[in-house]
């Protein structure tokens, strides 16, 4: 595993620090990464503190990207997380003094937790949920489901549902965003796209997105074994269709076993440009078993792209215009979806993506979070 150098402490007077793991692929990362960059450019003073200091084959990307908005980018002390970040942390939040602070994921609220119990200062602190699921560990979901914040941002309403009940410190929405940088697909953007990556325009090629991670290929919150699956049972391969995985994670090799000879089912790891693949396909499939509000599948829907989805509240919130539901971990109804996806081939509605786009666009969503830290937003 590489590692990225620790850069000096610096005193600094920022308006506002968002914190989290590491810069990594994960969708709530590339979240974090494109609201910081968003709130520089309307003139605030940014930082990004990632507790971690390991890379992934984005890393260089998103730290270019962080630069160019003129968004400080600090690095923990390891690749590893532990005790040496809690003071690392400590250290900065001492020279630093940021004016809000943001957590994101449960590791970085125990982070600050631990942090806070070495410190009396009180700092205005607000957390966002990226998830429907509780923390399992156990003083990781303590800290969770107890500590006090300023506010707490759900990323979506199905998420403000799931916690509502629970007690959290004035909880509110404010959905995820998407710096759409990238076209709407067309037949010609598809036919260029697809020469790039060295597919061919007389496949049918299906794309998923999201990292392989969970305790095992049955309790996966992505739900790529169902998927796989499906594609088995299908007609697809027989009609010269593709599936193509895009991100990484422990269950990978697990993943990869269950197809050993399968040339239509194809894993290409973690993309510095995932919507490359989003523009060179037919179809997006999400299966997952449970989301926050995926940054996966609003890219994939303002992309203009046929979906196929699970049937779960956080994917029925999108309201994707193109799009067939089938229930969780249905092999035969994601089959079925699947094969009739071939037989779609007309254009998406270019304002309805649009419409879209402007919903969940990354501006929208950068003004609510400064409306809620500045303007007492609801």
């Amino acid at each position: 595993m590489q590692h990225v150098k620790v850069r000096n402490l610096d005193s600094g007077d920022a308006e506002i620090v968002h914190v989290i793991g590491a810069i990594a692929a994960g969708g709530a990362e590339r979240f974090v990464v494109n609201l910081a960059c968003e709130l520089a450019r309307q003139g605030r003073r940014v930082e990004l503190w990632s507790m971690s200091n390991r890379t992934e084959p984005v890393t260089s990307a998103f730290q270019q990207q962080l630069r160019e908005a003129g968004v400080v980018l600090r690095h923990g002390p390891t690749g590893r997380i532990g005790v040496r970040t809690v003071f690392w942390f400590r250290r900065l939040l001492r020279a630093i003094q940021p004016g809000v602070l943001h957590l994101h994921t449960p590791n970085t609220e125990l982070l600050h937790f631990l942090t806070m119990l070495l410190s009396t200062k009180k700092r205005r602190v607000f957390r966002t949920l990226h998830s429907s699921a509780v923390p399992q560990k156990a003083f990781q979901k303590l800290v969770f489901l107890h500590a006090t914040y300023e506010r707490t941002v759900a990323c979506g309403t199905a998420v403000f549902s799931k916690f509502s009940g629970l007690g959290f410190s004035r909880l509110t929405t404010i959905r995820n965003g998407v710096a759409f940088h990238w076209p709407i697909q067309t037949p010609e953007i598809r036919s260029k796209i697809r020469a790039q990556l060295g597919i061919s325009n007389g496949v049918k090629v299906f794309v998923a997105i999201g990292r392989m991670d969970g305790a095992n290929l049955v309790e996966s919150p992505k739900g790529h074994n169902s998927l796989i699956a499906a594609w088995k049972q299908s007609h697809i391969a027989r009609v010269y269709g593709e599936l193509h995985f895009i991100g990484d994670g422990p269950l990978k090799s697990a993943l990869q076993s269950l197809v050993p000879v399968d040339a239509t089912i194809r894993f290409h790891g973690i993309q510095p440009e995932p919507h490359n693949w989003l523009l060179a396909a037919d179809c997006f499939v999400m299966p997952s078993r449970w989301e926050g509000l995926p940054v996966a599948g609003i890219e994939g829907i303002g992309t203009g792209l046929h979906c196929i989805l699970s049937d779960i509240p956080p994917l029925r919130e999108l309201h994707p215009p193109y799009v067939r539901w089938f229930n969780v971990d249905d092999v035969t109804e994601l089959a079925t979806a699947m094969d009739n996806a071939c037989g779609m081939h007309e254009l998406p509605d270019y304002e309805a993506i649009m419409r879209f786009r402007r919903d969940f666009s990354i501006a929208i969503c950068a003004n609510k979070y400064l409306a809620l830290y500045f303007g007492g937003g609801d």
